[in-house]
């Protein structure tokens, strides 16, 4: 007599499975995959791992093995994936969120007053997952999103609908700043997760990523630095002052960011790690009267670390937890467009106080060109 397929025999055959085929993440692959066949919880399977399963059962688990050893990402497979604690709708028109945003996220909500009626700009916002959090996060906000994709803006509205923040919220298709109506000046809080990896890092990236998600999203020309030279210059424009701008980063790019943003005199630049102590979110303040050289402030760019894993930094219980410590989005992926910014060692000082865990950087002077 055959044996019978149960959870546990099934969740370690599709394990071993996707293992030898090179995930990344096999066993969790498998708990999600086993799960969604089911229509439960991970939590749940291990409630009753001997449970037999019916043919049917076993040809939905089939068919989305069969997606899976194309590389498809799970977060797609199962059309949703956890950020913040909320679970977004995602599919292929956008990127699939990533835990280090979460990042961004805390440096938004540390910037901001929860009972503040604060206007908030997310550029490129993709899924939503930035602006509908900080819609969720920041009751009293008025939230404007912008994205160049009107299939991705399409699904970021969804996402508003369903986690009930629509009607605080604003979709604008189009190009950045360019999509915004002139009177939407003024804006208290910028944040902004760019494409940034490079062309010349194609050939790093993982097949979930480069054959399934939207290369829109995820390439810019000139070394990933063009969509940040187009925000340091364009967003004090929209940004009143004193007002915050954050900056998702890759993992080699909170240097030069933090350069280009001084050059351009913003003040205050600081840099946020995530979880993996990646240097992953530049901030920095418009200055009062734009235009000014940035006032010398010594030691004026800190480095703040994540204060380590809370409740809302579960990824366990997210679509595909692929990072974290080793994120495989090339660093966390994306790039710019035709931008090339002088080595740091050539643009200014770097100390780091190691009792603080802090870095400083020491701002241009107004004789440093940035070509």
């Amino acid at each position: 007599m055959a044996e019978a397929w149960t959870t546990r025999r099934l969740i370690t055959w599709i394990a071993d499975d996707l293992k030898g085929r090179g995930m990344s993440s096999p066993r969790l692959d498998a708990e999600l995959l086993v799960a969604l066949a089911l229509g439960c919880d991970r939590v749940k399977l291990y409630m009753d791992l001997d449970r037999p399963w019916s043919d049917d059962e076993l040809t939905k688990a089939r068919e989305l093995l069969k997606r899976r050893r194309a590389f498809e990402p799970v977060a797609y497979i199962r059309g949703e994936r956890e950020f913040y604690g909320h679970a977004f709708a995602v599919d292929r028109r956008v990127l699939i969120p990533r835990p280090d945003t979460e990042t961004l996220i805390e440096a938004a909500l540390a910037a901001t007053h929860v009972d503040a009626s604060v206007r908030l700009l997310d550029l490129c916002t993709g899924s939503g997952a930035i602006g509908v959090t900080l819609a969720i996060e920041r009751p009293l906000s008025q939230v404007d999103v912008t994205d160049v994709s009107t299939d991705a803006l399409a699904l970021a509205k969804h996402n508003a609908e369903r986690l009930q923040v629509v009607e605080r919220m604003r979709f604008f298709p189009g190009d950045l700043f360019s999509a915004l109506p002139s009177d939407a000046r003024g804006y208290d809080l910028i944040a902004c997760n760019p494409p940034y990896i490079s062309e010349h890092e194609r050939a790093s990236l993982s097949r979930d990523i480069l054959d399934h998600e939207p290369a829109l999203a995820l390439f810019a020309a000139e070394r990933g630095l063009a969509f940040y030279v187009r925000v340091a210059r364009d967003a004090p424009q929209w940004l009143r002052p004193g007002g915050t701008l954050l900056l998702e980063v890759g993992a080699t790019q909170a240097d030069e960011v933090s350069e280009l943003l001084s050059s351009h005199a913003w003040q205050d630049v600081t840099r946020h790690h995530d979880l993996g102590g990646i240097a992953r979110v530049v901030q920095a303040v418009r200055a009062e009267a734009w235009g000014t050289p940035p006032v010398p402030r010594g030691r004026s760019t800190a480095t703040k670390k994540n204060s380590g894993p809370g409740p809302r930094n579960s990824q366990l219980s997210s679509g595909r937890c692929t990072r974290a410590v080793a994120s495989v989005r090339v660093s966390s992926l994306r790039a710019g467009n035709g931008f090339c910014v002088s080595s740091l060692s050539s643009l200014g000082g770097a100390t780091t106080n190691a009792a603080r865990g802090t870095t400083r950087v020491t701002p241009l002077s107004s004789s440093t060109s940035t070509r």
